[in-house]
């Protein structure tokens, strides 16, 4: 018997047997091995910090008589081996977010722990209970219930199990197999009546080690249930940790996904759950808690009037229009696709979410006369829209698309330090929905802004060998972001400023100052004086002079020698860095790094350094750019080759001898 297992990137054959022929591992909860306990590496890794020895997923959509419908039913039962302290905190900590919304709620009904531990040969236990969690809230719809195992040290094996129940039923929890850690045996069984038409889909690259599907009948409440029972496996699945210059690594993870479509019931008409791009984006504009609120400008009518742009040029109402909501309200942290029920009084208390504040801003410029529209999106976070594969819920951020003069300007007003085309890194991931009457649109959301540093560095150097460096940078796009918002959360300009004498001590930095930090439009100007101590490495008669002051990379982020996952840099880079040394009389440059020029076949990595000498004073120019955001994997190696080169550069020295 074959089945098809669809794939977002491919599809793939495989045949199926019965489960009771496949060697799965026996757990039963709190009884372990001493061999278990003994073990201390992983086989298949020996790096593994710490390993799943097994896991089994329980989910059934159950008919309740009390309550005349459904509710979903998850048990899990995991087994976790540490071999590594640095393991205990990320593994012997669990949590479990409980979704809660207009009266329905997910709750854990059931939990039991075990971390088990060998002691003079004998196996000793210590138990966790329901009873021991610690609750806390962490937003409107969801509470928190944590738990810590006790006595968790190197060679410990946490046990536990536990069971959620949900009365969203249409909400199946992503089945994640692939897990930081590596995981011996991986096995989910999802059991829903035949009347609930589901699709799936699963992501990631690891085979499927067994699956199978079988018919059975359910008794409940006096009704003979008819259901189907689907069975995954996976074994010896490899961890999958977060790389430098990588999308978040919940997207690569092997992971299972039910999506339910349609629900078909005997004498009843069907009811269609699946849908359409046209059919959300219909439903959102139809919607009085989204689009009908697009039409209602009386609640930012008064603050577009005071503006006092109404005789502006188009350019100036909008950097009128977005400066008043990046400067007057607070973003409260909540990613929000439809504005809260409070949005009027969110705009007067001039605080909200992520929808609160942009249908704020969208308000206002249409008092204005500009066209604007809810652009809808996933977080880089939240994971990657496949646009063959429709489903609102799976967006959960929203950000303004203005039109001007044929293009698309797109802007966040929850940070005060974005501007137009510089949206906050989170959102920087793939494409966005436009909505709007007219039908919805597919937008980019990487706009082509770049992240530019250029720095200059003069240095001068006396007849005692001392150092005075003379030092400039210009930080420009998402590297001004960056460094204002880096500025912000230090608390300002002056203890930015503290922190940065202080932290750079031996390089005792004076006249430090810093310009445009509040003009969005410009660039980021930073200017300090040093004297470096101890910067001059003396051997005899030659000086050692290092000309680049603070490399961007010491060490090549790409160290491995093979890479199965794209490269992504978010957006463009531009590094250009100007030296200048004058040497004192009696001395002279004997020997320089070579000038180098590499370019990629696309010219999409690009380096040129250039050194110059004219008498006692030497010039080097060293520019690198990363022209586009992202690579495929069979870029991998000329990238690891290209920073290569860089971090060769950047840390290169220069000989100078007493003559």
């Amino acid at each position: 018997m074959i089945h098809k297992l669809v794939f977002r990137t491919a599809l793939i054959a495989f045949i199926c047997f019965s489960l009771n022929a496949v060697a799965q591992p026996k757990m039963k909860l709190g009884k372990v091995s001493k061999e278990e306990l003994q073990m201390t590496v992983y086989e298949k890794d020996s790096t593994a910090e710490a390993f799943i020895l097994g896991e089994k997923y329980y989910l059934n959509t159950k008919y309740s008589a009390a309550t005349n419908s459904f509710d979903l039913q998850l048990e899990v039962h995991r087994r976790i081996k540490i071999l590594h302290n640095d393991a205990i905190d990320e593994w012997g900590n669990i949590s479990f977010n409980l979704y809660e919304n207009k009266g329905k709620r997910e709750k854990l009904v059931a939990f039991k722990g075990y971390t088990l531990n060998l002691v003079n040969g004998k196996i000793e236990e210590e138990k966790l209970a329901l009873k021991d969690a610690f609750d806390e809230r962490s937003s409107e719809n969801y509470n928190t219930r944590k738990f810590t195992f006790k006595n968790v040290q190197v060679g410990s094996i946490i046990d536990y199990s536990y069971t959620i129940y949900s009365d969203f039923y249409t909400r199946i929890p992503d089945l994640v197999f692939q897990k930081s850690i590596p995981v011996m045996w991986s096995e989910m069984t999802f059991e829903y009546p035949e009347y609930f038409k589901y699709k799936y889909f699963m992501t990631g690259s690891e085979r499927v080690y067994h699956s199978e599907k079988e018919t059975l009948i359910e008794y409940s409440g006096g009704y003979e249930i008819p259901k189907i029972s689907n069975t995954w496996v996976l074994k010896d699945i490899p961890s999958l940790k977060q790389l430098s210059f990588m999308r978040p690594v919940s997207n690569y993870r092997t992971k299972i996904n039910y999506e339910l479509y349609g629900v078909d019931f005997p004498g009843r008409i069907y009811e269609n759950y699946s849908s359409s791009w046209e059919e959300i984006n219909r439903d959102l504009m139809n919607s009085d808690n989204f689009g009908k609120l697009l039409d209602r400008l009386s609640p930012t009518q008064k603050i577009a009037e005071e503006l006092g742009v109404s005789e502006a040029s188009n350019m100036e109402k909008i950097l009128a229009a977005v400066d008043y909501v990046q400067s007057n309200y607070i973003w409260n942290d909540k990613m929000r696709v439809y504005p809260s029920d409070e949005w009027r009084k969110n705009i007067k208390e001039k605080k909200g979410s992520t929808a609160d504040l942009n249908f704020t801003l969208i308000g206002i410029l249409k008092n204005l006369g500009i066209n604007a529209h809810p652009v809808i999106l996933s977080t880089r976070a939240n994971g990657i829209i496949f646009e063959s594969f429709p489903a609102s819920e799976d967006f959960n951020y929203i950000i303004t698309a203005i039109e001007q003069d044929g293009k698309f300007i797109l802007v966040d007003p929850t940070s005060e330090f974005t501007g137009l085309n510089i949206l906050p890194e989170r959102c920087l991931n793939g494409k966005g929905m436009l909505i709007s009457e007219s039908g919805y649109k597919w937008i980019p959301i990487e706009t082509g802004v770049p992240y530019s540093i250029d720095e200059f560095v003069q240095f001068s150097i006396d007849d005692e060998l001392k150092v005075k460096a003379n030092y400039q940078a210009k930080y420009s796009d998402y590297a001004a972001y960056f460094l204002r918002n880096s500025i912000n959360k230090k608390g300002g300009e002056e203890k930015y400023i503290k922190e940065s004498i202080e932290g750079n001590k031996e390089l005792n930095i004076s006249d430090f100052h810093l310009q445009n930090l509040k003009n969005l439009a410009n660039p980021v100007i930073k200017r300090y004086t040093a004297s470096p101590e101890d910067y001059l490495q003396e051997m005899g008669d030659i000086i050692l002079f290092k000309p680049i002051l603070f490399p961007n990379f010491t060490e090549n982020p790409f160290k491995k020698d093979k890479r199965d996952f794209p490269v992504d840099f978010t957006f463009a880079r531009n590094y250009s860095q100007t030296v200048i040394i004058n040497l004192p009389e009696g001395y002279a440059f004997e020997e320089i790094p070579k000038n180098i020029r590499l370019a990629a076949h696309d010219r999409s990595l690009m380096l040129n350094v250039v050194y110059n000498i004219e008498g006692n004073k030497l010039s080097m120019i060293m520019k690198y750019n990363i022209n586009k955001s992202f690579f495929k994997t069979d870029r991998y190696n000329e990238i690891k080759s290209f920073f290569d080169n860089v971090v060769a550069k950047e840390n290169e020295q220069i000989i100078i001898r007493k003559i």
